[in-house]
């Protein structure tokens, strides 16, 4: 008798993934399984997005670091989202306004840069999924052994940016 539930639990928890895959939900990848099953070649697919994801001046002039966490979704037709989760950043200057965090264009900076690469490297698929990952910007000087550099999927230096010297464009 316990055989036979223990079956029959089975069948339907498989069942529920089966429908639930045909029926418009979302399958979720952990980031290197969507390298490896939607990339063409995974190592140069990242390479090219890590290569692509610039350290905006106004960042790094005003000592802007942090963890930010992003959701790429497939919708099913070729086209994808990527949607920002959640950001860790902080400013070291006292004084900067940290409410202006969210508008200095990280997510747009990061969206470009998987525009930029995703035609050319990605797999067509039309399978809806989703996967997580996460980006660290840091300024050079910084301690480069923090935990959170070694739960970033991507980490992003930038060069401190001294008091009256002009930035330039930096990864």
């Amino acid at each position: 008798m316990k055989k036979l539930i223990l079956i029959f639990l089975i069948t339907i928890i498989y069942s529920q993934f089966i429908i639930g895959q045909s029926s418009g939900f979302y399958y979720k990848y952990d980031f290197k399984s969507y390298l490896v099953s939607k990339t063409q070649n995974p190592n140069e697919y990242f390479q090219k997005i890590q290569e692509n994801i610039k350290y905006m001046p106004i960042a790094r002039e005003n000592e802007i670091e942090g963890k930010l966490e992003f959701l790429l979704v497939n919708n099913g037709n070729n086209e994808s989202e990527i949607i920002l989760k959640h950001h860790g950043l902080r400013s070291k200057i006292e004084s900067f306004n940290e409410n202006y965090l969210p508008y200095l264009g990280f997510e747009a900076e990061v969206r470009l840069a998987f525009e930029k690469v995703d035609d050319k490297l990605l797999i067509n698929n039309t399978e809806k999924f989703m996967t997580e990952f996460s980006i660290l910007f840091e300024i050079e000087s910084s301690n480069s052994s923090s935990k959170e550099e070694r739960d970033a999927d991507f980490i992003i230096k930038g060069k401190r940016v001294e008091k009256g010297q002009k930035s330039k464009v930096s990864h």
